[in-house]
């Protein structure tokens, strides 16, 4: 059962009650004995194919996702027709659908709905700490959970990849002319999704990701993320970014002036300000960290997509994952000479 985490809470009790029920489904998966396939194996971890994240991508309701207050979301399975998302799975996907059914056979269904962007991911409690505003530093220090010299203690950080990479088969050369070389090369889609729970107020969300095409190095620190993306993407996937574009002018774009409003502590900031975006610099490397060999470039980008996730459940407890860097407006971002870099985020557990 999902518990209920009234707004009330401190930023304390919330973060116990979410991590209790994450422990408590690590726990019962790890009761259930089941045996772990080979790295080799594509079913090692269960992705959905793409024609489930087109159909998924279709029939959710993003206004009810976006304006939802609860930490702990239950999710409702949709039974509207998915005409749209059938037509771009025809068009996207030279996958065949394999996803299997995540039902829970003691609940009903419609209670449950299969999570199929950032499908598979770790998660650990962390904490967000803001060096002090430099003396020589142009403009206002930030505000809310992004103040110089605090720390939002109370944290979730959760490291996923959007997607699976693209299974071509034997259409390798028509899937490289379709979509092009970098997305088919893609053996990650690294997203970083960052839970600060606040006291006396709903959290602060915030959502980081990499290139759209995905990266070849199957590393899922080897390059910064951002809560700012271009809306430059193949052709054959824009589709999907009018979709998203039916919620919001800017569908690509993160808001911060919420994380900025409210601090830590549910106190109103009495001179907003916020950046125009984040950018997360990863401080781990964990092939070389863990003592792991980078895979070469013949490596199946299923075996990278699984190993990932191997290797970031290995981070342990205060390890420092990432440098937080703050562009202050849209011109600053394309000049890293006006980046600033403003705190930090560092892991209060292992990963689960």
């Amino acid at each position: 059962m999902i518990p209920e985490i009234p707004v009330s809470l401190t930023a304390k009790e919330k973060l116990k009650v979410v991590w209790d029920h994450i422990e408590r489904g690590v726990l019962e998966a790890d009761e259930k004995g089941a045996t772990p396939l080979p790295a080799s194996s594509r079913d090692k971890r269960d992705w959905p194919t793409y024609n489930e994240v087109l159909q998924d991508i279709r029939k959710s309701d993003y206004n009810e996702i976006l304006t939802c207050p609860l930490d702990l979301h239950p999710g409702k399975e949709k039974k509207k027709p998915n005409m749209l998302a059938q037509k771009l799975s025809r068009t996207l996907s030279t996958q065949s659908s394999r996803g299997s059914q995540s039902v829970d056979e003691e609940k009903p269904p419609e209670t449950l709905r299969k999570k199929t962007i950032c499908a598979q991911g770790v998660v650990c409690t962390a904490k967000m700490e803001l060096f002090d505003f430099p003396s020589g530093m142009k403009g206002r220090p930030y505000s809310g959970l992004l103040k110089p010299g605090t720390e939002a203690e109370e944290c979730l950080v959760r490291l996923s990849s959007a997607l699976q990479p693209m299974d071509m088969g034997n259409n390798k050369r028509v899937a490289k002319m379709m979509f092009g070389e970098k997305l088919t090369s893609a053996k990650i889609f690294p997203g970083v999704a960052i839970k600060f729970f606040r006291t006396n107020q709903n959290s602060a969300n915030a959502l980081f990701l990499g290139s759209k095409v995905g990266q070849v190095e199957d590393e899922f620190f080897a390059h910064c993320l951002c809560t700012q993306l271009t809306s430059r993407m193949p052709t054959t996937l824009k589709p999907i970014l009018q979709i998203f574009k039916r919620y919001s002018k800017f569908p690509m774009a993160l808001g911060l002036s919420d994380m900025c409003t409210y601090d830590a502590e549910g106190e109103m900031a009495e001179d907003l300000n916020f950046p125009f975006c984040l950018t997360l610099y990863p401080r781990v490397r964990t092939k070389v960290q863990l003592g792991r060999e980078v895979e070469d470039e013949d490596t199946s980008a299923s075996e990278a997509l699984d190993s990932f996730l191997d290797d970031v459940k290995d981070i342990p407890k205060g390890t420092t994952l990432f440098d937080v860097y703050a562009s202050p407006d849209p011109l600053s971002v394309a000049d890293a000479s006006k980046l600033q870099r403003i705190g930090r985020i560092v892991s209060t557990s292992a990963m689960k």
